[in-house]
């Protein structure tokens, strides 16, 4: 019998991948089939048993990372969020993501320099939940992106993480600038 390797089940990329392929602007079924795998991925964590593979770490660079690396919480229809992230160091994650994307994408993400921390009841809990994908399609249609820029733009807003705070306060300039 052949047997085909494959990656481990806890393979960040894989996931990521099968999240492009399965996400409904990128040619899923109408995000059935995305949110059942994303109820197979929380099902598989939410136990702790992941299979026990532990590639090479690779070489980072000497200095670390000001990006935070707490628990990240998985909801239906957002980003993936870390639990107990720091507004600002979010922000300020964002801001210095503008050099590492194309300009489009900068563009945008630029439009966070003036997104401060609030005490008001409402935009507090914002502060603390990803992103929605409905948010971020908002974005993309409102910037006229592509189908293929505004599944880039969901991979960005995964890998910043972007919070729901963050993209209503960019959606809210996109309106604002085109009324």
């Amino acid at each position: 019998m052949t047997r085909t390797q494959t990656k481990p089940l806890d393979d960040k990329n894989i996931w990521r991948r099968t999240f492009a392929r399965t996400h409904p602007d990128a040619g899923g079924d109408h995000g059935h089939l995305f949110i059942w795998v994303q109820a197979v991925r929380d099902a598989m964590y939410a136990g702790g048993n992941t299979a026990e593979h532990h590639p090479p770490r690779r070489q980072h660079r000497a200095e670390p990372s000001p990006r935070p690396e707490p628990r990240i919480v998985y909801e239906d229809g957002r980003v993936p969020f870390p639990e107990s992230a720091p507004f600002e160091a979010l922000t300020r994650w964002a801001l210095t993501t503008t050099y590492e994307v194309l300009r489009l994408y900068a563009d945008l993400l630029r439009m966070l320099e003036d997104c401060e921390l609030v005490d008001y009841e409402p935009l507090y809990e914002q502060e603390r939940r990803g992103a929605t994908y409905k948010q971020l399609a908002a974005i993309g249609y409102r910037a006229a992106m592509s189908k293929a820029q505004r599944i880039r733009s969901y991979r960005i807003a995964e890998s910043v993480p972007l919070s729901c705070r963050h993209a209503g306060h960019i959606l809210s300039k996109l309106k604002r600038g085109s009324a």
